[in-house]
């Protein structure tokens, strides 16, 4: 690690990436307890986001400039139809998210720019519903998501009491391990990401 970014690191902040969507400043560093946390990386909200709450993170390399997702949305830009897309094809394409995995070379080094463009355009069509097999809730929701909904009801449901004391346990422990929603409980779960992130249904 170089002098410059442990000075970053010490500092909390350095001059940065600009944010090609205006001068809004994060009130956070962006991480998600239980998730990830960003190790120096700049943080960049889109400041004209459309939700409530921001599903896709955008960050940038101090060093670079580059920028990526935080979660990845390998071959989102395919399986919501984005990549033929007269007005997203050239963006998705040329950015990696038609392919599933996408190439690291490319998703982890994009322009802020594009990557904010990648985020808004996946946020407008953000959906979280049950998958076709009835496995799970896709987008996969994440750990400090969870906690919000337990928290606003859901901890005290039947069918989701036990799911949320195991990822609050989880999140306590700081292990790192997938657990699954309950299988009877997958639309009510969905609906409550939808909530919490003001999606339309």
């Amino acid at each position: 690690m170089d002098l410059r970014l442990l000075l970053c690191l010490s500092l909390v902040a350095c001059a940065g990436v600009d944010n090609p969507t205006g001068d809004c400043r994060p009130l956070t560093n962006g991480g998600r307890v239980g998730y990830h946390s960003p190790m120096g990386a700049q943080y960049l909200p889109h400041c004209d986001g459309v939700l409530d709450r921001e599903y896709y993170r955008v960050f940038a390399d101090r060093q670079t400039g580059t920028a990526a997702l935080i979660p990845r949305a390998d071959g989102e830009g395919e399986r919501l139809g984005l990549c033929a897309d007269a007005e997203l094809g050239d963006l998705f394409q040329r950015t990696g998210h038609c392919d599933s995995p996408a190439d690291p070379s490319i998703v982890n080094t994009m322009t802020p720019a594009d990557a904010l463009a990648v985020q808004q355009a996946l946020h407008e069509r953000l959906l979280f519903a049950p998958t076709p097999d009835g496995s799970r809730v896709w987008p996969a929701a994440l750990p400090d998501d969870i906690l919000a909904i337990c928290e606003d009801g859901l901890g005290a449901l039947d069918a989701t009491a036990d799911w949320c004391g195991a990822v609050s346990a989880q999140v306590r422990s700081g292990t790192e391990m997938a657990i699954l929603e309950p299988s009877d409980a997958l639309q009510t779960i969905a609906d409550a990401l939808n909530d919490l992130y003001g999606t339309s249904r």
